[in-house]
């Protein structure tokens, strides 16, 4: 990974609605692309699996992704803040 893209002031708001409800998450470039054991919440191995698509996201626009890789039901969406 490029030292600008780990240095990046990049943000994303994510919103995750399943079975136990509606979480809202804020989420940095870096803690993305964390292989930090500690960061074990599984939107962000889902939204690991799409980094391509959420590093194409420019300021003010959002995708659709599935939170939860196990739960077909799960729904979530990825807006760029910054």
């Amino acid at each position: 990974m490029s030292k600008e893209i780990i240095h990046s002031n990049r943000k994303y708001k994510v919103a995750i609605c399943d079975a136990d409800g509606i979480a809202l998450e804020k989420v940095s470039i870096r803690q993305l692309l964390s292989t930090d054991t500690g960061n074990n919440w599984e939107f962000i191995y889902s939204m690991q699996d799409i980094i391509d698509k959420v590093l194409d996201l420019k300021e003010g626009e959002s995708i659709t992704f599935q939170p939860n890789r196990d739960d077909p039901n799960s729904k979530g969406i990825i807006y760029r803040l910054f």
